[in-house]
């Protein structure tokens, strides 16, 4: 859980440290593959539930024209939580993914060995019927 954790602190700091355009590629990516995934789902393995606070859904304030500055500030503010909600979700969603592709790794590693001993059972199996 630690390595999760510390992979996480390093993806989180290396997705703070893009451009808009490279963020908006990457959502772009996110939702092509999130789409294909679904395709291709599988029910054997462990889903995280999607436990959106629907923050996603909240339209972006209109820029105020006012000289009020207190409005402006409010305005803001309320855009900069609005961000950071998303933000925030985002950083779940990869956290999840991230945990269930390395729980696939695991996976997979284990079934690779797995064919690994059965693939040495099955040549000493035919060298033993060779050697007859």
């Amino acid at each position: 859980m630690y390595v999760l954790q510390e992979r996480s602190v390093k993806v989180y700091t290396q997705r703070r440290n893009k451009s808009h355009s490279d963020l908006e590629a990457d959502d772009e990516e996110f939702d092509s593959l999130n789409q294909s995934d679904s395709v291709n789902q599988s029910d054997h393995t462990n889903h995280e539930p999607q436990t959106s606070l629907n923050i996603t859904n909240r339209p972006r304030l209109p820029t105020p024209t006012g000289d009020n500055p207190h409005e402006l500030i409010e305005r803001a503010q309320e855009e900069n939580r609005r961000l950071l909600s998303l933000l925030e979700d985002r950083d779940h969603k990869i956290m999840a993914l991230e945990a269930r592709l390395l729980q696939q790794q695991h996976e997979m590693a284990i079934e690779r060995e797995r064919l690994r001993e059965e693939n040495a059972a099955l040549i000493r199996a035919m060298a033993a019927l060779a050697s007859n």
